[in-house]
């Protein structure tokens, strides 16, 4: 379950879909479900991918911004994980460049270098963290022989037009946290030879409990085998969406945090998809 929150994909994603405007002069971006708003870097090619990110390409600056929420709250710990361990993600591997510095007085910037798909980059980022909890970042991003001066001045452009708020819950989140309040969902896949459950309990007061157990048995040149492993967690969950896209967000006990995708499935009221998986919903 805790499958996090991949940047790479989106920045993939983004090659994919057509821009939906090109912001000749700065415009404000507002993001209020996430906590935030920012103005629209001008001369760039904005996609708003519909759940709280928002990317930006150009036809004349080789690279591209990336603006999205995150759900960090504790600026040294972000910034010490950082410097040790760089940032890694599937397919994305960055090491800091130098020291990650302060930005303002909440936030940290940073510059990158490493591989995303197996072709070097280098990056300019910024983590803003707001008072409300979680934040945003801002990364800019382009091939290490065209990487300059013009790339993190970007970055703290974009990042000083910020502006960080209490998230406001959409009326479709709303209806989605009192949906699943107080209820148990519960995933099957069962093959031939292997059956995995998945439960995620989901109660009133914001605490869930999740808990997958798998077993696998074969048999191969008439030895038999099987095993089994349990493993749950535990922690607080909340409803992110601007009632274009809806997300199921799980903070853990141990502090990591995981998004999925939230959608009903036609034709049931006792069935949901979750990250597309069918799970079977049930009172508590």
């Amino acid at each position: 379950m805790k499958t996090y929150f991949s940047l790479l994909s989106y920045l993939l994603l983004l090659l994919l879909l057509p821009a939906t405007a090109m912001s000749q002069s700065s415009t404000t971006i507002d993001a209020k479900s996430y906590g935030y708003s920012f103005k629209s870097p001008a001369g760039w090619i904005h996609q708003d991918l519909q759940n709280g990110s928002h990317f930006f390409g150009s036809n004349t600056i080789p690279g591209l911004i990336a603006v999205y929420p995150h759900a960090y709250d504790n600026r040294e710990e972000v910034r010490a994980y950082a410097q040790a361990n760089g940032m890694e993600e599937d397919g994305m591997l960055l090491a800091p460049v130098g020291q990650i510095e302060n930005f303002s007085t909440n936030g940290i910037s940073g510059i990158f270098t490493g591989w995303a798909e197996g072709s070097p980059i280098k990056a300019a980022m910024i983590s803003l963290f707001s008072p409300h909890g979680g934040g945003v970042s801002i990364i800019v991003m382009t091939s290490p022989d065209k990487f300059d001066a013009s790339y993190p001045a970007l970055a703290k452009s974009v990042a000083n037009s910020v502006m960080l708020v209490r998230p406001v819950e959409s009326q479709l989140a709303q209806q989605w946290r009192q949906g699943l309040s107080n209820k148990k969902l519960t995933y099957f896949n069962t093959t031939s030879n292997s059956t995995e459950k998945r439960t995620l309990m989901l109660y009133e007061n914001g605490r869930f409990v999740y808990g997958d157990q798998s077993s696998y048995s074969s048999s191969d040149y008439g030895s038999d085998f099987s095993s089994a492993s349990q493993s749950d967690d535990a922690g607080q969950w909340k409803i992110l969406g601007d009632g274009q896209a809806i997300q199921l967000q799980l903070t853990y006990n141990d502090g990591s945090i995981s998004q999925h995708s939230l959608q009903m499935k036609e034709g049931t009221a006792t069935q949901i998809l979750l990250d597309g998986r069918r799970y079977f919903t049930e009172d508590l």
